[in-house]
């Protein structure tokens, strides 16, 4: 018995080697104590006419109910020593769990503990002959209809469809994006559902990873204190990249009442058995995130007036030469949104008519944040005319003077050559 202990003991601190998370606490001890003394005789006579079996009434030295899984062993007769051997198919828990002395079945504890336990002996072996005069699904003893039979068959019949049921926490969340609140002040997820089975007492729910100042709220934006809804909410001012994702954990326990056998020192006395509350612990998780989407405003102005130019054709390319985006300015600022973090340059393509072509290429950088440093602004001069020099221009006005003068005398030569008929 002792090896068997040790075994259970070694297969515990196997599964902590292992590094599995074993996320449950039972409270069954290692072992007790069962005294002769602390016992009672119950007779089967005084609930089934004419049965002639006694049963006792057992408990261990700490009070606790204990049934007998070995009627046909001795009952113990000083002072002996239990180690705890096994863990139990649900099925026993189920009728300790709803038998004697957790439920009151007629209102007598001593006939309560005599049909618990022979609910417990028929799941081990029905065909045992003390079932002999026992017609356990119709409820009967002997041919009668005997109340305490039909308690076997209720304690018996749920327990063939029992099992030991984790308790369960599940989050559910409408949407993954937070989004921002309509003062801008935070970014605020959608309802977040905890769906549970099995647990009891509160949930504990905490951010984890997750950006400074960022709490658990109702729809509202008041703080949350009961209910299985919640909101995420996060300052605005914690968000310093583009891309966030943390998590949010629910955490809750579960106690389930399981049934252990427990072996004696010596074996010629019966085994016994009873349960203990195991408490399970479970959690359960959701990814959230916020995308924060950069702005560029790239600003197309005529240099001598400050204001938006249309019609140049501009192009933006990131650090490895890729189009990412290009236009044709109008008279209002360009908006680039969705870039990521990185360096990116601006460079005019076609100059607006009218104007000469900016040979200026603009090298910007979108910061993890999604800001831009400084302005982004390309100017565009107007073309020029070009106009002659002063001395070319005294120059062409002598010629032209000369020119008049030359035609005026010739012209005065004719007239008169045709006024003395051609006489000179």
């Amino acid at each position: 018995m002792k090896f068997k202990n040790i075994l259970f003991t070694l297969l515990v601190a196997l599964v902590a080697v292992l590094g599995v998370t074993v996320n449950a606490e039972s409270t069954a001890p290692g072992s007790y104590t069962v005294r002769f003394r602390d016992l009672h005789r119950l007779s089967g006579g005084d609930y089934f006419p004419g049965m002639n079996y006694h049963f006792y009434y057992k408990v261990n030295s700490d009070g606790k109910v204990i049934y007998c899984m070995q009627r046909k062993n001795d009952v113990v007769d000083g002072t002996e020593t239990y180690y705890l051997s096994e863990e139990l198919d649900a099925k026993y828990a189920y009728v300790m769990e709803n038998g004697y002395p957790n439920k009151s079945l007629t209102g007598n504890n001593d006939e309560d503990y005599y049909i618990t336990g022979l609910a417990i002996w028929y799941l081990i072996n029905p065909s045992d002959s003390i079932f002999a005069n026992f017609d356990i699904a119709n409820g009967t003893y002997r041919g009668q209809s005997n109340t305490a039979v039909q308690w076997i068959n209720k304690l018996v019949s749920g327990a063939a469809s029992y099992s030991y049921t984790d308790p369960t926490l599940k989050l559910s969340a409408e949407s993954n994006t937070l989004h921002l609140t309509e003062d801008g002040k935070y970014y605020r997820s959608d309802a977040i559902t905890i769906s549970a089975s099995g647990t009891t007492g509160y949930y504990s729910i905490k951010p984890s990873n997750a950006p400074k100042g960022t709490t658990i709220v109702n729809k509202d934006g008041s703080e949350f204190t009961k209910g299985l809804t919640f909101y995420v909410q996060v300052p605005v001012a914690s968000i310093n990249k583009l891309s966030t994702e943390f998590s949010v954990v629910v955490s809750g326990s579960g106690t389930i009442n399981k049934a252990y056998l427990y072996t004696p020192t010596h074996s010629r006395f019966q085994t016994t058995a009873t349960i203990y509350p195991e408490t399970k612990y479970v959690n359960d998780s959701v990814k959230l995130n916020i995308e924060k989407i950069s702005k560029v405003v790239i600003s197309k102005q005529d240099a001598t007036t400050g204001e938006e130019l249309p019609g140049a054709k501009l192009t933006v390319k990131d650090e490895n030469g890729n189009v990412v985006d290009s236009w044709t300015s109008t008279e209002e600022s360009h908006v680039i949104e969705g870039l990521k973090p990185g360096k990116y340059t601006l460079t005019e393509v076609l100059a607006p008519e009218g104007y000469e072509l900016s040979k200026e290429a603009i090298t910007f950088t979108v910061n993890e944040d999604g800001t831009v440093d400084g302005d982004i602004i390309m100017y565009n001069k107007p073309e020029t005319v070009e106009v002659p020099s002063t001395g070319t221009f005294k120059t062409i006005t002598t010629s032209l003077i000369g020119l008049l003068i030359i035609g005026l005398g010739s012209a005065l030569i004719y007239r008169n050559y045709k006024k003395n008929n051609g006489e000179i």
